[in-house]
């Protein structure tokens, strides 16, 4: 098992964001990737009915970007996009209910803060090959945007890298 130092303060980038449902509650899915050690927080935090953002998503996005306005923060989906979002965070222990020695790092939220590093991004040519096809289908940069999205939201990333390079441009 990994062990993190947890008065150490380590850089995290975002993996996956997703709403979901879990036992009818509205949840907003995030899994964070360590740079320095292989290790991934999930978080979960609550969703209000209408989808947006509970109180500790709103915390968490103020701690990364202290200009979100509280009482009116952007939708979740809109603000957590996979590979822009990256923070630093110091860590503490969670013992895992039913197991006597197994324990999750969660972050201790009080040491958040905001990077401005950029993340580094390998595209492979099967990656490369995906998103020009599914930009294909579409006729402008907002429309291959919904079509990633919807098809391979993990690319969206590569498809704005290869829009910068010129690999992929619309009429």
């Amino acid at each position: 098992m990994i062990d993190l130092k947890t008065n150490k303060e380590y850089e995290w980038f975002l993996m996956e964001s997703f709403p979901q449902r879990i036992n009818g509650y509205p949840k907003f899915h995030l899994v964070w990737s360590c740079v320095e050690a292989d290790y991934k927080v999930v978080e979960r935090p609550e969703l209000l009915p209408d989808g947006r953002a509970g109180p500790r998503l709103v915390e968490l996005m103020r701690r990364i970007n202290p200009m979100v306005d509280a009482t009116n923060p952007p939708l979740p989906p809109d603000f957590f996009i996979k590979g822009k979002v990256h923070l630093f965070a110091k860590v503490q222990r969670r013992w895992v209910e039913g197991a006597k020695d197994r324990y999750v790092f969660d972050f201790t939220y009080e040491t958040i803060k905001p990077t401005s590093t950029k993340q580094t991004i390998v595209i492979t040519d099967a990656m490369r090959t995906k998103t020009k096809f599914l930009a294909g289908k579409a006729t402008s940069l907002a429309g291959a945007k919904d079509i990633i999205s919807k098809n391979a939201p993990e690319l969206m990333v590569v498809l704005e890298e290869l829009v910068k390079t010129g690999e992929v441009v619309f009429a």
